[in-house]
């Protein structure tokens, strides 16, 4: 019932809503949505981009990451042969976690209802000693990559298809090479509308995405033409017991990579609702910290817009208990449905 009654809402309020962009956006956004496991594991950006996409248009699921910690987005099927090796511990790249293969054997197949769109494309690593992956489409003729043909991120786009589910195949293809072949995601993309990205994974701080090397994170962040980047961290900070104060200068080192990556873009900091973890800080000097990063930037306060965890565990929001951390289905439709609400008010500062 909550479910329906949140989504019927929503429809409501699409009804009179403002337009996200000015008349002269283009005719894709792409909000890409960077954080931890709140942002990857689907509760929250499954109702919201389904929401954007009702009203806007749906320009398809947009990155499919390859590292297998990952939740793959709702009806995206990932399945994998071979000899590949997931990375997320002080890896670098788009999404902080890659795959890679060292050998001269291995697929990874991506279909599903919502992998679908007019194109794909593929990310990965140019290195020297790099080796050659192909990918095929529904079956068809192979294209092959050789990866150290040129250095840092890359794409290779397979497009021209009709706009609709498809079948990706992605191939090693031998002779092995000392530094393998390096995947950090696929793009799956429909020719108008809105795509919201998953960026991160369990476990992330924004001190973790600022550590990397940010010109790899900025190509990345640039390749998906990030119109708006969503930055929403604290809740890790708050369990490793990390001082709030210290999330300022990462989130600022974020915000100006997430600019230069797509000049002219908007950027938007969420501060997470409350827990019952237990800390030397609370939630709130984490918020105070994460509004003080966002300066003029968009900034929204999932802290005071939740409630308290009483209240939250009351409305059966969380997915888990002793601690209370991680929304639930319900719990997510009422954070998207905060997102949603506030991305429908105008554009964005800038």
């Amino acid at each position: 019932m909550r479910r329906t009654v949140l989504l019927k809402l929503a429809l409501v309020v699409c009804a009179s809503a403002l337009p996200l962009l000015p008349a002269t956006a283009p005719a894709v956004t792409n909000i890409c949505f960077v954080g931890d496991s709140f942002v990857t594991n689907e509760t929250i950006t499954f109702p919201l981009r389904a929401w954007m996409q009702q009203k806007f248009g749906n320009a398809s699921v947009g990155l499919v990451t390859m590292n297998a910690v990952d939740v793959t987005p709702n009806s995206v099927t990932n399945v994998r042969t071979g000899s590949w090796t997931d990375y997320q511990t002080n890896a670098t790249g788009l999404n902080a976690a890659y795959t890679r293969n060292y050998t001269d054997n291995g697929t990874i197949t991506l279909n599903g209802s919502a992998f679908a769109g007019t194109q794909f494309v593929i990310h990965y690593l140019g290195q020297v000693s790099g080796g050659t992956f192909s990918y095929a489409v529904d079956g068809g003729t192979a294209t092959h990559v050789d990866t150290s043909a040129s250095t840092g991120y890359q794409t290779v786009t397979a497009g021209g298809f009709t706009n609709g589910p498809h079948t990706l195949v992605i191939s090693m293809v031998p002779p092995a090479a000392a530094n393998g072949v390096l995947i950090y995601g696929v793009s799956a993309e429909s020719p108008a509308g809105v795509r919201v990205h998953r960026i991160g994974h369990s476990g992330m701080e924004a001190a973790d995405f600022a550590a990397m090397d940010q010109s790899i994170w900025q190509a990345g962040l640039h390749a998906l033409g990030c119109n708006i980047t969503i930055l929403q961290f604290g809740t890790n900070e708050k369990w490793h017991n990390k001082n709030p104060a210290d999330m300022i200068p990462a989130l600022t080192t974020l915000i100006a990579s997430a600019k230069t990556a797509n000049p002219g873009s908007a950027v938007m900091l969420i501060a997470p609702w409350d827990n019952t973890i237990l800390a030397a800080y609370n939630m709130g000097q984490y918020e105070a910290s994460v509004q003080t990063a966002a300066g003029t930037n968009a900034f929204m306060n999932m802290y005071q817009t939740m409630g308290p965890p009483p209240v939250n565990i009351a409305r059966n929001y969380y997915a888990d208990s002793n601690p209370y951390v991680h929304p639930d289905t319900a719990g997510g439709q009422a954070w998207a449905y905060q997102i949603f609400k506030y991305l429908l008010r105008g554009p964005l500062p800038r």
